[in-house]
This record gives structure tokens, sequence and C-alpha cells, in this order.
């Protein structure tokens, strides 16, 4: 999946149905010495051949650079599913309404936004007060809430911004965009700018074209690969010590998927974050990404962050929270669990003056 992949499945001769997560995670190091079947599904812009050739190059290489066997691989165009186009998919998405936002496909009629609510115990005056965001999302993360976290993230904006106890963030930005469902809606909600940082190309388009259909100011860019691929250990942090190499190694694994990445974006209308927006300037950056990744970007995150500015990060599990608010807290004070949904939980925090 670091290669781009949008969905991964490992079948072993065991045919052990996994339903999950600590059942998967228990069966990893069986995974590891079993025969197995991978099939990755990517979408249709990807070179696939180049995806072969960096499995060759990342797991096929012995020390001195020489190709080793790789197992036997396919590679099979399939035409998009009519579930996608026009199926089952349609018939059970419906407009939903999510803390002040009324999110909608750009096939749903007006019928369907009177039927989404009618489901609901609105008064007319909140239902006056919706506000449209019209969604593209495709395989971008988040195109309609329809996940706890980004729910936590749109009600901590909705929050934020109607409760008007302090300044209003004016410059956002949304780190792993996926549909770029939170800088929009920051803009909605009075932002004068967001600006989405997102790794995988398809987000990107979809993002950019959601901003222009929602006539907002934003851009989403890739990031900036020598940032993430040759930050220095920051913290004092001997990358030869088990934390050390553990952080060396995350690097690494978003290096991977960053070359791919790149080497794609030659083909597409997509650009590296400039010099001028990856830097501290942000009144607020929101992050609704795996832990893993916060976790490796959390220096990063915080030289975009102006002192005195805020975090909101989700993806992260009640389990998890407290790894995070730790690692955050070395750049932000007052790091804590601000909300949390279904196991779920957001954290806040303010960028410190002195790191």
């Amino acid at each position: 999946m670091e290669l781009g992949s949008f969905s991964t499945s490992i079948t072993t001769t065991k045919n052990k149905n996994l339903d999950r997560s600590d059942e998967i995670l228990e069966e990893i190091p069986h995974l590891l010495t079993a025969k197995c079947d991978v099939t990755a599904l990517f979408t249709s812009s990807f070179d696939l051949p180049s995806i072969v050739g960096m499995l060759q190059d990342t797991l096929y290489t012995d020390d001195e650079g020489n190709a080793l066997p790789m197992p036997g691989h396919t590679i099979e165009i399939k035409e998009e599913s009519q579930y996608l186009e026009d199926g089952v998919k349609k018939e059970m998405t419906k407009p939903v309404l999510c803390s002040s936002f009324l999110l909608k496909l750009p096939w749903h009629t007006d019928a369907h936004v009177k039927e989404a609510i009618s489901d609901t115990q609105l008064d007319e005056v909140k239902i006056h007060s919706l506000i449209p965001l019209t969604l593209e999302g495709g395989i971008a993360f988040g195109s309609m809430a329809e996940h706890p976290t980004t729910r936590l993230c749109l009600s901590f904006l909705h929050d934020l911004y109607l409760t008007k106890t302090k300044t209003s963030p004016q410059l956002i930005l949304d780190y792993g965009a996926g549909s770029g469902i939170l800088g929009l809606a920051a803009c909605k909600l009075g932002a004068k700018q967001a600006i989405g940082v997102e790794m995988d190309l398809d987000a990107i388009q979809i993002a950019n074209a959601n901003a222009k259909r929602n006539s907002c100011n934003m851009l989403t860019y890739l990031p900036n690969m020598d940032s993430i691929t040759n930050r220095p250990s920051d913290d004092g942090t001997n990358e030869n010590s088990i934390e050390g190499e553990h952080k060396k190694e995350d690097r690494e694994s978003l290096s991977v998927s960053m070359v791919g990445s790149v080497s794609r974006s030659k083909t597409f209308n997509v650009d590296e974050i400039p010099e001028n927006l990856n830097t501290q300037i942000y009144d607020l950056c929101m992050a609704n990404i795996l832990p893993k990744a916060l976790m490796t970007l959390a220096p990063i995150i915080a030289r975009m962050v102006k002192p005195g500015k805020e975090i909101a990060l989700s993806g992260i599990r009640d389990h998890q929270a407290q790894e995070i608010i730790d690692l955050y807290s070395e750049y932000f004070d007052d790091c804590k669990v601000n909300r949390e949904e279904e196991g779920w939980v957001l954290i806040s925090g303010i960028r410190k003056t002195d790191t």
C-alpha cells in the first residue's frame, strides 16, 4: 500500500477469515512465513510495470544490488465496476448531515436532500443554516464523513469557527487532504485559504476539482520530498538506537511512497508544495491520517504551524492517543483528547513558542 494501492488483500493457504484488526495483527507473523497470494488494486493512472520494478528494487535485491528472483505475478486491467457507477452505491449513498454541513455527491438531487433532511429532527432554522458541500470522493478518504474521524474533524471545525471564542484561523493546512473535505469545510466557515498536502495523485486531482466545484480557495499539493525523506533527527535521537532505527524506517517507508508519487506526477498537472507554503505560516493544521504517519510527521507539522496556533489530529484509536500526545507535547502545549466517537479520538494542541 506504500506504493499507492488503495486496496490490498492477503490470502493464505489456510483460507482463514479474519474479521478483526487485532486478529489480523496476531496473524502477521504466520503470514510472513506462509505461502500467500497478494492482490493489490491500483487506479488506472499508475504505471504498473514501474510498481513491479519498485518491488524488485525494494524486496528482491541483494546487498550488492543484484536482482533476486521474484515470485510469479500478473497484471490485469479491469473495467470499473458497475457497483461504483450507478448500482448499489448510488442507492445506498445519501446526502449526509454532519455538524453544520450538508454533504452531497454531484448526482444528488433536491429530492435526495429533502429525504435526508426528513430523516433528522432538525428545526427549520438549523436546516436553512446548513452549509452545503458537493464532493466527488472516488478513492479519496473522507468524502462523505463516512468515518468517525472525519466527523470528529468537522465537529472540531464547527466549534472552532462558530463559537467565536477566539480569532478564527485564516490559513489552514490540511495534511493528508484526501477529498479536501476538511480544508473546504474551513473555507466555507470563514478561512481565507486552505492548502492541502497529499501523497496520492488521484486524491490531489479530486481535492482540486472539489475546490473548484465549491468555489473555495484551496489548492492541494504533493509534500516536499526533501523535507520528509532527508529530514535529520532533530530530537537528538541516535538512529543506531531502536527508537532511532524505527524513525529511520518510517522515513524510508515514506520515501518509497514519495518516489512513486513524484515519478507519476510528471504525467499529471500536480506540483510539490512550493517553498513559500512549506514553512511556519499556518493558523491551524488538520491531519486525519494513520498514527504511524502522524508520529513520523510530528516535527514537519510542528514546523508548519505558527506559535500559539492549533493542531487537530485524528485517525487515532483511543488506546493510541497517549503515545501521540506524548510525542506532540514536545512541540505543542495542552495536547489532549479533544473529543471522541466510537473508539476514535481527535487530539488538539497549541504550538509552543520556544521549540
